[in-house]
């Protein structure tokens, strides 16, 4: 018995690359989802170099910067979760807040700047790449596991040449 000339691959649903990437997908899904009265984040320190990336209601955060000199602080990590009152939130709050956010966050003390990011650009670039790749994917494994049909050869044929 001779294998089939053509084989289907597996459906998209059983790739491991949509299994590999769904919980990605659900952590942003939650991040933007979340409750915007409530601060999450993380702060890495390391002599006057300061790293705080935060979810911050509807926005991720990033916020490099440095103490000027003479205010030093001992290397750690560490995390928080803060309250804010309803009433103070700024505009980018909203579900489908401004895209992208910056502020200059120098005063006396502290050198730095401050960017947020909306979460929903974040998973609509994130969606949209996992699509392009599921599909491109799904095309691939098709076109490799169709094979052509093999020529017949018929010794009575003259193939046109006489």
């Amino acid at each position: 018995m001779h294998p089939p000339s053509h084989t289907h691959p597996r459906p998209f649903y059983r790739s491991r690359l949509l299994w590999f990437a769904l919980p990605g997908l659900l952590f942003l899904l939650s991040g933007w989802l979340n409750d915007p009265d409530y601060n999450h984040g993380i702060r890495l320190t390391l002599g006057d170099h300061i790293l705080r990336i935060a979810d911050e209601g509807r926005t991720l955060c990033i916020d490099p910067g440095t103490y000027r000199p003479g205010k030093w602080t001992a290397p750690g990590f560490s995390s928080y979760r803060r309250y804010n009152q309803p009433g103070l939130r700024p505009n980018w709050y909203r579900l489908f807040s401004q895209p992208f956010h910056h502020e200059d966050r120098s005063n006396s003390t502290y050198t730095g700047w401050m960017i947020h990011l909306a979460y929903w650009p974040i998973i609509l670039l994130y969606a949209t790449l996992l699509l392009v790749t599921l599909s491109w994917w799904q095309r691939r494994k098709t076109r490799l596991t169709t094979t052509p049909p093999i020529p017949s050869h018929d010794p009575t044929s003259t193939n046109g040449l006489l």
